[in-house]
């Protein structure tokens, strides 16, 4: 029997205690899992109950959503017992998904388009243009990450004075950074 369940990813608690939430659905020995799209402070959340506490800012409309959605999950499940269908976790994940609707972050993040959109140069066999592009991707997250504090960045939060900003890092600390290593190493070959 498939059960649904929803959990936090503790393993992704960014520096400001906020850790993403996802659906998990296990059938057989197969599991699957569904993003859904928000953050939560991971130390105010309950795994027994699924949900977080009362003591955590926005409790009442993050516990709301979280039960609709796995009220949703549930209905799906049912629907494809029903049906009569062969029941598999992907065939599940697939139902879920249609009727949740895609997740915010798959739909609007831009780091994780651009290296998607990057690993499909390798098959097609573009290796120059994947060896020329492949570092800039995680570049710019790097950048994101330390400067911005977050791990996904909406297309429409991408601006002029953020590319620029990221051009400056980049020139000020990896490039002064490696001449500086680089002054560092010759001055120490020498003496």
């Amino acid at each position: 029997m498939a059960t649904v369940s929803i959990e936090l990813r503790s393993d992704r608690t960014g520096p400001n205690g906020w850790a993403p939430v996802r659906l998990r659905i296990a059938h057989r020995g197969t599991k699957r899992y569904i993003s859904l799209g928000f953050k939560v402070l991971a130390s105010k959340w309950n795994s027994d109950r699924e949900e977080v506490t009362r003591s955590h800012p926005d409790q009442k409309e993050y516990n709301d959503d979280l039960s609709e959605i796995k009220s949703t999950a549930q209905f799906a499940l049912r629907s494809e017992n029903r049906a009569r269908h062969v029941v598999t976790a992907r065939r599940l994940e697939e139902e879920i998904q249609k009727r949740l609707g895609p997740p915010e972050e798959a739909a609007y993040d831009f780091l994780s388009f651009a290296e998607e959109r990057l690993k499909e140069y390798r098959p097609r066999e573009q290796i120059s243009m994947f060896e020329s592009y492949r570092l800039d991707p995680r570049k710019f997250r790097q950048f994101v990450e330390d400067e911005c504090g977050v791990e996904e960045l909406p297309c429409d939060a991408i601006d002029v004075e953020l590319v620029e900003s990221s051009r400056t890092f980049y020139y000020c600390y990896v490039t002064c950074d490696s001449l500086i290593n680089g002054l560092y190493l010759q001055a120490a070959s020498s003496v």
